[in-house]
């Protein structure tokens, strides 16, 4: 366990200092994932999770410390903000989106997320409040309801992956791949989520830059999607321009089941 203890934070931080909260979310990420999720300070004993998005807009990859409860076999977040006008950043990136990555400790799974309505939500909420007693101040401080989101467990069937080498000109490379390659892919009909992580070390040889991974139920759904316009549009982008940058290799894996 890390040395450095954790700071205490106010509970309104969220709504009353957006940008000292990121700074905390930044400090408390960085013992999370130093310490395969144990934590200090205020946060020693309360269950914590990270959660990974996909920006609507930006396409940037955002990661967003956040307590949970456990409901059977699911996992439920509570999109406060502490009681701000509005929903936090991370709550529209993963409505958009519909899945995310999710990492508990030292195990990191995919999740699909559902939105609660009526009075799934309100028991939801009330055991979120028993669990943080601060959930009942945020939602008298604001006028809109706050959402409760399901975080269910899932697995891919047929999983593409793309495996980039160090790139000649990285940040040719990087503006390519976010600007037009990661919006273009993301319209192959049917994509289950898409993915994308750095210097990814193999089992055998040297790092990859950059590894993607696209999921589809099953491989009829991954063939179909490739066989489509924006399928052979976005093979094309690959072609033509991804790969003046880096070497490349590909697979197609099948998952054993959903």
């Amino acid at each position: 366990m890390s040395s450095d203890t954790l700071p205490d934070i106010s509970p309104h931080l969220a709504r009353t200092d957006p940008i000292a909260m990121e700074k905390f979310n930044r400090l408390l990420i960085a013992q999370y994932l130093a310490n395969n999720g144990r934590l200090t300070g205020l946060f020693e004993h309360v269950p914590v999770l990270l959660l990974t998005t996909v920006g609507a807009k930006t396409s940037q990859v955002r990661t967003t410390p956040l307590t949970y409860l456990r409901d059977g076999e699911d996992y439920v977040v509570m999109a406060s903000k502490s009681g701000a006008a509005v929903n936090p950043a991370w709550y529209h990136n993963l409505m958009a989106a519909g899945t995310a990555a999710v990492q508990i400790g030292s195990q990191s799974f995919q999740v699909r997320a559902i939105k609660t309505e009526g009075d799934e939500r309100d028991r939801l909420f009330a055991l979120m409040a028993r669990l943080n007693p601060a959930a009942s101040q945020y939602q008298q401080v604001t006028s809109r309801q706050i959402p409760m989101i399901v975080l269910r467990h899932i697995q891919p069937v047929a999983r593409f992956v793309v495996m980039y080498d160090v790139p000649s000109d990285i940040e040719a490379f990087e503006r390519h791949y976010r600007e037009v390659h990661i919006p273009l892919a993301k319209q192959l009909p049917g994509l289950r989520r898409y993915t994308i992580s750095h210097n990814v070390t193999p089992v055998i040889g040297a790092p990859y830059y950059l590894v993607a991974m696209l999921d589809w139920d099953d491989l009829d759904a991954l063939g179909a999607a490739f066989g489509s316009d924006i399928g052979t549009q976005t093979a094309r982008d690959v072609t033509d321009n991804l790969v003046r940058y880096a070497t490349m290799r590909s697979m197609i894996l099948q998952l054993d089941d959903k």
